[in-house]
């Protein structure tokens, strides 16, 4: 006897029962109603908050076969696993660049769009990634400057590198540097 699969209506995918195609369905929500007691992180199910909280607890009964590392939950194993064999089977629409994991590729698409979600509040600059926020933040306004011009006093972190570009702004000078070196220090002359 043939059993009726039921769609989901977002994605398509199949499932056997309606507790199935339920459960699924909380994936599409951006509601997260249950949170991790020790830090506040949410989880959309409650099963994904119980494999969460086995980090806090640091057991990691789960080890790879290929080089030993061990995790915490059967997924983080499963996603891990994906680096020895090369699975990627998330690939982006717009180029066809393939990644091992679904936020990965969402953090890819905002090179297509041109979005820039990740706001610095001291400065208001925008960022792709909340890596390079977290860059930008620890570059740029975090610390001490410890590199001061001797001609007017302006003072620079990160790189005596920049402070001997700036230099060169007094003698008229203008030498190559790379665009890296010449996009912080840009940044630093706000």
């Amino acid at each position: 006897m043939n059993q009726k699969l039921l769609p989901c209506p977002k994605c398509m995918k199949s499932f056997s029962n309606p507790q199935s195609l339920k459960l699924h369905q909380v994936t599409h929500s951006n509601r997260k109603p249950h949170k991790c007691p020790t830090c506040g992180k949410g989880f959309k199910l409650q099963s994904g908050l119980h494999c969460h909280q086995r980090t806090h607890e640091d057991v990691k009964d789960y080890h790879c076969t290929e080089c030993g590392k061990c995790f915490s939950s059967l997924q983080g194993l499963k996603l891990h696993n994906r680096t020895h064999t090369g699975l990627k089977p998330y690939k982006c629409t717009e180029c066809g660049k393939r990644f091992t994991q679904s936020p990965h590729l969402k953090s890819h698409m905002v090179t297509h769009t041109g979005e820039r979600p990740f706001l610095c509040t001291t400065c208001g600059k925008r960022f792709t990634q909340s890596s390079h926020l977290r860059s930008h933040i620890t570059l740029f306004h975090v610390g001490e400057k410890p590199f001061t011009c001797d001609d007017c006093g302006k003072k620079f972190f990160f790189t005596s590198s920049l402070l001997r570009v700036h230099q060169l702004d007094h003698t008229g000078e203008r030498p190559h540097m790379s665009l890296k070196l010449a996009t912080i220090y840009a940044e630093q002359n706000k």
